[in-house]
Parts: C-alpha cells; sequence; structure tokens
C-alpha cells in the first residue's frame, strides 16, 4: 500500500499518524514541502517506520534531505537502516540501464547527485515498484510523476499534511494533485495537518502574555484583525517609515 503526504510540522503530525491506529503494510509516500527539513524528516518518518505493520521498512527520501556521517547533522542519515535515497530517472532515464555504458548513465545526473548513485541505500523506482511492502515514500506535489514509475498497488493510500489552499494559486496546485491521486487510486486521502503559524486564539494569548505597548503587524493578509487584540496597533503602509 503506498502512503503519500505532505507534511508541514512534526510533532503534532506524528501523533496523528500514530491515532490513524496502523501504517498499513503497503508501500507508503510522504511528500515535504522541503526536504531539507531535517527534524521533520525524522520525527513523522520514523513515526511511520514506528507505526508500521511488518519491518523492516524503509523510510525513502531524495539525494536533497539526507546528510552524510560527520556532517554535524544528526537527522536524517543515509546509512541509517531505515533510510534510503530515492534516485530518480532524471531525463534519459537510462539509469540501471545495461544496454546503456555507465559513464552515459551517470552524465544523466548531476556532479552532486553522481555520488548517491552506487550508495548501499539507493534505491530506484523499480526497486519500490517490487517491495512495496517494504517502504514509506517521500514525495510532493512536485514529485507526484513519479507515481508514474512507482505504480503504487491497488489499496495504497495518501496522507496529506499542508496546510489549506488560501489563494486561487494553490488551489489550482491542489485540483491538480488531487487528479493525479485520482489516476492512481489514491483519492480520497486522509488529511492530518498542523500548520507552522498559529491559529487566532493563539495569536491572541501570546499578545495578552507579552503586553507589547504597541503592536505592528506584519507577514499577514489582515493586519486589522489584530485591533482585535490590542488597543495600540500600528497598521504598516507601503513607503511609510515607521519609528520604533
Amino acid at each position: 500500500m503506498l502512503i503519500i503526504a505532505p507534511f508541514t510540522s512534526a510533532h503534532a503530525v506524528s501523533q496523528d499518524i500514530s491515532s490513524i491506529g496502523h501504517i498499513p503494510s503497503k508501500l507508503g509516500s510522504i511528500p515535504f514541502p522541503s526536504p531539507a527539513q531535517c527534524d521533520r524528516v525524522h520525527n513523522v518518518g520514523m513515526r511511520c517506520v514506528s507505526s508500521a505493520q511488518s519491518l523492516p521498512t524503509a523510510f525513502v527520501i531524495s539525494p536533497f534531505a539526507p546528510a552524510k556521517a560527520g556532517a554535524g547533522i544528526t537527522t536524517p542519515r543515509v546509512d541509517d537502516d531505515h533510510i534510503r535515497v530515492y534516485i530518480p530517472r532524471k531525463t534519459w532515464g537510462v539509469n540501471k540501464d545495461d544496454r546503456f555504458s555507465e559513464k552515459i548513465q551517470r552524465e544523466d545526473y548531476d556532479s552532486w547527485e553522481r555520488e548517491f548513485l552506487d550508495h548501499a541505500n539507493a534505491v530506484t523506482a523499480r526497486d519500490i515498484r517490487k517491495n512495496q511492502n517494504d517502504y514509506i515514500f517521500r514525495c510532493d506535489f512536485f514529485e507526484l510523476k513519479e507515481l508514474i514509475d512507482v505504480k503504487p498497488d491497488t489499496g495504497s493510500c495518501y496522507i496529506r499534511s499542508v496546510c489549506e489552499p488560501f489563494d486561487i494559486e494553490m488551489e489550482l496546485d491542489l485540483k491538480k494533485a488531487e487528479n493525479w491521486l485520482t489516476h492512481f487510486g489514491l483519492y480520497p486521502y486522509t488529511q492530518i495537518h498542523a500548520s507552522g503559524h498559529m491559529n487566532y486564539d493563539e495569536i491572541r494569548e501570546v499578545i495578552e502574555t507579552v503586553k507589547p505597548k504597541a503592536l505592528i503587524p506584519v507577514h499577514t493578509q489582515h493586519p486589522e484583525v489584530f485591533q482585535n487584540f490590542h488597543e495600540n496597533v500600528i497598521l504598516p503602509e507601503k513607503g511609510v517609515a515607521i519609528s520604533i
């Protein structure tokens, strides 16, 4: 079974995964907004591994994410027994194709990627497709095309853990993703999300705790809402300096 999910937070989402009861015994795929989010890879990915019905289960990540021994980063490690590095087919799609020389196969990859091609923990779509019980697959919106080669088994599922769309572009992206998921039999999906942003009540609690003399809202589409929290709210204006 394939489990696909874009996770945007760690602890709360990993707890929600546990609350599902179990991770199905087929392949799982988990997309992250950024594969460089090491803590989320560790907390969420390892939660999926520990929740899997049949072990050993490997958490598959892209070459962008893993750290090598001695890199000073504790998670994730490419030599971890529960980590596999996914090698996509790239432009020519000739990796591991004996009809082509090793030189041609390697030239399809950037120089920094080549060091992963022969890694002991490297896997391809063929490896995952043949052993879907053994993998949880990290796969984000831009990598959904990898499912063409992976071919998730019937009964696979998708765990989506990104924020709901709040503009037209995000709505269109979600619709595209849902079309892909429908094509591969992964729709409807399971939504598990914990935002990296505070909600209305949490923002109010912070303001009441800090008790600022003035409040200047930034990084928000509705700065006027902050007037509900504080009597001295300075609304920024384009081109107008604010003296603090």
